[in-house]
C-alpha cells in the first residue's frame, strides 16, 4: 500500500509499501498519474485521462491514444514510470537510444493543451518553430504526414550538420502527442524504419 506523507513546508511524498520513495518517476495511483521530482517531492500537477502503454518486447502500445511503434533489436527502453524529464503540463510515454546510435533517440510524450482547447496542428506548429528559433534551431522543413493511416505533422531541424530532429504530432484529446527522434547522418536509415512502424 502506497503512503503520502506531507513535510512541514506543505509538500507531498509517496512511499511504497517497503517504505520507499517514488522519485524521478510517475506513478498512476488509484487511476490518476503522479509525477515526483528526482528529490521525491510531487511536482503539484495530476493527470486524470491519461492511460499510459507499455511495451510487449519491442513494441510499445498505448491503447487510450491508439498508438504503437516497434523498437529496433537491442533497444533499452525507459517508460513514463521510470523516468521524468518534461514539466508541468506534460507526460513522457517512453525514451530509448537508437541502438549503435551516438546520442540518436526516439521520445513520446503528450503535452496538455486543454487551456486551448481550440488550437490547432498548425497552431501549434507555430508554436514548436518559434520555441525552437528561440533555442537557436532552425526549422529545416514542416509538412503533414501519414504515418500507416494516422495524419501527422511535422516539424524538422538541423541541429548541428551532424544531428539533425524530427517532431510528429497529433491532437489526441486536449494533449499533443509528440514523437520526437533525434538522430545522426548514420542513423537516418534506422530513423525511418522507427517511423515506418508507427501504427
Amino acid at each position: 500500500m502506497n503512503t503520502w506523507w506531507q513535510d512541514e513546508d506543505g509538500m507531498w511524498y509517496l512511499f511504497d509499501e517497503s517504505g520507499y520513495i517514488y522519485s524521478g518517476c510517475y506513478r498512476l495511483v488509484d487511476g490518476v498519474l503522479y509525477p515526483f521530482l528526482s528529490n521525491g517531492m510531487w511536482a503539484g500537477t495530476v493527470f486524470t485521462d491519461i492511460v499510459p502503454g507499455s511495451w510487449n518486447g519491442n513494441v510499445y502500445t498505448n491503447e487510450w491514444s491508439g498508438f504503437s511503434i516497434t523498437a529496433p533489436d537491442g533497444t533499452v527502453q525507459q517508460n513514463n514510470l521510470d523516468y521524468v524529464m518534461l514539466a508541468g503540463n506534460s507526460v513522457q510515454e517512453f525514451y530509448f537510444m537508437i541502438p549503435g546510435s551516438i546520442g540518436g533517440y526516439v521520445q513520446l510524450y503528450y503535452q496538455d493543451v486543454g487551456a486551448l482547447p481550440d488550437i490547432t496542428d498548425q497552431q501549434y506548429l507555430s508554436v514548436v518553430a518559434l520555441t525552437m528559433a528561440n533555442l537557436g534551431l532552425e526549422v529545416s522543413d514542416t509538412g503533414n504526414v501519414s504515418l500507416n493511416g494516422k495524419e501527422y505533422t511535422k516539424i524538422s531541424s538541423n541541429l548541428s550538420g551532424a544531428l539533425f530532429m524530427d517532431c510528429y504530432f497529433r491532437k489526441v484529446g486536449h494533449y499533443m502527442e509528440n514523437l520526437l527522434l533525434v538522430y545522426a547522418v548514420g542513423d537516418r536509415e534506422a530513423a525511418a524504419q522507427i517511423v515506418a512502424s508507427v501504427r
